[in-house]
């Protein structure tokens, strides 16, 4: 089968979005599918990335690899939103979303909540098929699909399925855990530090316990 990807940037990104993505194309690959990545830009105004719509070179990309099917990151969604009607009409070939999180559910300003309400429901409308990490990813795309007038609906009327991460993928852990038989607890925590993420939880649960016990928190804040 021939696979084409859609994401931003590269696979090597140091996310647990991105290293999901490369997984999951290492195993299409060692399974004997030919996967072709495409990547489009990334603007760092979420708004304005709605541009890469009007560009043309993922069609372009398709029609020369002829892909059966059409993986696309759904964090690409407000470039994708509109420019996969074209692919459709010109290509034909199935296109799925992998889905980590939806943005809806984030908090953003007014004019990035106004665009965010209207591009990706309209992205997440117009794909075939949803290749979801969690239950909770499956039914907030079902919610944000059909849910009217406040009553929410998490019926999936689309083919989809879950693959959660691997727990097992990059071996054991080192430096996490007790330094000892009853010593310090030591915990790492890896994640941009975003409220979604729950290190606030993590904190609120540490602070009643007894015993010596060390935090690490190795991400971006923003």
């Amino acid at each position: 089968m021939r696979i084409l990807l859609v994401i931003y940037g590269s696979l090597d990104s140091l996310s647990g979005g991105y290293l999901y993505d490369k997984m999951l194309v290492g195993r299409l690959r060692k399974e004997g599918h030919e996967v072709k990545v495409f990547s489009q830009k990334q603007r760092r105004c979420y708004p304005a990335q709605a541009i890469g719509n009007l560009d043309g070179s993922l069609a372009r990309a398709a029609a020369a690899f002829r892909p059966d099917i059409i993986l696309e990151d759904e964090l690409n969604h407000p470039s994708l939103f509109r420019l996969n009607r074209r692919l459709k009409r010109k290509w034909g070939a199935p296109v799925a979303g992998i889905v980590h999180h939806l943005r809806l559910l984030e908090k953003s300003g007014w004019f990035a909540g106004l665009a965010g309400r209207i591009m990706e429901p309209a992205f997440l409308g117009g794909l075939d098929a949803f290749i979801c990490n969690s239950d909770f990813t499956r039914n907030s795309i079902a919610s944000a699909l059909n849910s009217r007038g406040g009553v929410p609906d998490t019926s999936l009327r689309k083919p989809s399925v879950i693959a959660l991460p691997g727990s097992d993928r990059l071996g054991p852990a080192s430096g996490i855990g007790r330094s000892s038989p009853g010593g310090e607890f030591r915990i790492l925590f890896l994640g941009n530090i975003i409220r979604r993420k729950g290190l606030h939880v993590l904190l609120e649960a540490l602070g009643p316990l007894s015993g010596e016990w060390c935090l690490s928190v190795a991400g971006n804040a923003r």
